[in-house]
């Protein structure tokens, strides 16, 4: 029997949106730590799972035991180290009383502007689907939210390509244009209703 990708459908509820939104900034920290030490994504060389990608990169070693590749065997300093570079706030208006302003920021890997009609605002593409280390596959997770978007269906992407990213061999247009802490930056906010 033949699988075949999902029909494009948005998310049922605000907060299975909120969850693409998520995936997808973990997603970027593990492409940018892949890229930065100029491993494509999609070759053999790249981690075959995100347990692997998270050992490799993040403990600097492959997966040992049951908790290798988690976040359960980490210190709480380490933790808190990561948890620096994805981050979620919730500004304006309690929910409760209408339109607060959801913004999640990551430190991942960042576009160019050229890449952006092929990332954030495409639907129904595979260009996450050869990495194995990735969670978002059929780039659902940037429209998902819009229903949830206030009345206008608006949300806001700031992004920025980390120029450690050593991606040549992905193309020209995914050369980087520069962020800061040695990342590039994505924020998306979701405002309001969501």
């Amino acid at each position: 029997m033949a699988t075949s990708r999902p029909s494009t459908v948005k998310q049922s509820r605000p907060e299975a949106a909120l969850v693409e939104k998520i995936v997808n900034a973990v997603d970027a920290r593990l492409m940018n730590e892949c890229l930065i030490r100029g491993i494509d994504p999609a070759s053999r060389a790249a981690p075959p799972s995100i347990r692997h990608a998270v050992s490799r990169f993040f403990e600097n070693r492959e997966p040992q035991g049951e908790l290798g590749g988690t976040l359960q065997g980490w210190s709480q300093t380490k933790q808190l180290e990561q948890s620096q570079f994805i981050t979620l706030a919730v500004t304006g208006a309690m929910p409760r009383s209408g339109d607060p302003c959801i913004t999640i920021a990551d430190c991942g890997e960042g576009q160019t502007p050229a890449m952006i009609p092929d990332t954030f605002l495409s639907i129904d593409r595979n260009n996450k689907l050869k990495i194995l280390f990735v969670q978002g596959k059929f780039n659902m997770g940037g429209t998902g939210a819009l229903r949830f978007c206030g009345q206008n269906s608006l949300q806001l992407i700031i992004t920025k390509r980390n120029p450690s990213s050593r991606d040549e061999t992905r193309g020209s247009q995914r050369k980087g244009v520069g962020a800061s802490r040695s990342s590039g930056a994505n924020a998306r906010s979701l405002a309001p209703g969501m």
